[in-house]
């Protein structure tokens, strides 16, 4: 019988909200994955010793082909959820 173990997580997540200025208007690109149809900014978690910005530019050209050059601007708000909020959590 296979041993199963539990998913590692990232220790950080990263979201990418691409947008565009075409005159006075703001244009935010989603995304449809593949496996739900669901549509969502680019998502992901930091990789080994990456830092945020590294995850963030690497989640950018992974999922949407943008260069890595392409400027980012930071948000300026930060949110948690503790882990004892899901009822799913395997701690």
């Amino acid at each position: 019988m296979p041993t199963l173990t539990a998913p590692r997580h990232a220790p950080f997540q990263v979201l990418v909200l691409p947008f565009r200025k075409t005159g006075s208007d703001t244009e935010y690109a989603l995304f449809r994955r593949s496996d739900s149809g669901h549509w969502q900014a680019i998502t992901g978690g930091g990789d080994g010793g990456e830092t945020p910005l590294q995850a963030t530019k690497r989640e950018m050209q992974e999922e949407s082909g943008l260069s890595a050059d392409t400027p980012l601007f930071p948000l300026l708000a930060c949110a948690t959820i503790p882990v004892s909020h899901f009822a799913a959590r395997s701690e």
